[in-house]
């Protein structure tokens, strides 16, 4: 009688254990998944909302007069951007949709900035994570004529639009 209670205890633990590894195994795979899914390279932020499901931040808020001084000087100093995000980062999950939000009230056409997607080495196929020298993410490259003139990394130290405005009118 001992050996057979003896058996069934070790077969139901035996069971318990293997059907927890099954569980921890599955919540493993399931968020190797979503660390996997990373957007490397060039995208609108139309492809990151559609692969990320990533919203614009409406709630952030942004003077009017600020959004017209930027447009102002965006279009009279030739001015341009470079945003390199992590799809896998929370810094940039959090600032993107931010930035974005800005480029969209202020009209900021596509073709005056470019977004790229780093994995967590940094790399991006362009190489212009190189070329730039990126260490976090996000990152925010203001360019005149093609030149970097400055930069915002993870987060402005005011807000967004007053650190571009501030970096801008220094140039």
């Amino acid at each position: 009688m001992k050996i057979v209670f003896s058996t069934l205890l070790c077969i139901m633990v035996g069971s318990m254990i293997a059907q927890s590894q099954n569980r921890r195994d599955d919540e493993n795979e399931e968020k190797l998944n979503q660390d996997s899914l990373m957007l490397v390279g060039r995208f609108t932020f139309d492809n990151w909302q559609k692969e990320m499901n990533w919203q614009l931040d409406t709630d952030y808020h942004i003077d009017n007069l600020k959004i017209i001084e930027l447009d102002n000087l965006i279009a009279k100093n030739n001015i341009s951007f470079i945003i390199f995000a992590g799809s896998w980062c929370p810094d940039s999950r959090s600032e993107l949709p931010k930035i974005i939000e800005l480029f969209k009230e202020a009209n900021i056409s596509d073709n005056k900035y470019e977004l790229l997607g780093v994995d967590r080495m940094k790399f991006e196929p362009s190489g212009k994570y190189l070329q730039y020298k990126i260490e976090r993410v996000p990152t925010l490259i203001v360019l005149k004529d093609g030149k970097e003139i400055g930069r915002i990394i993870e987060y402005p130290q005011k807000e967004w639009i007053e650190d571009i405005l501030e970096i801008i009118k220094q140039h």
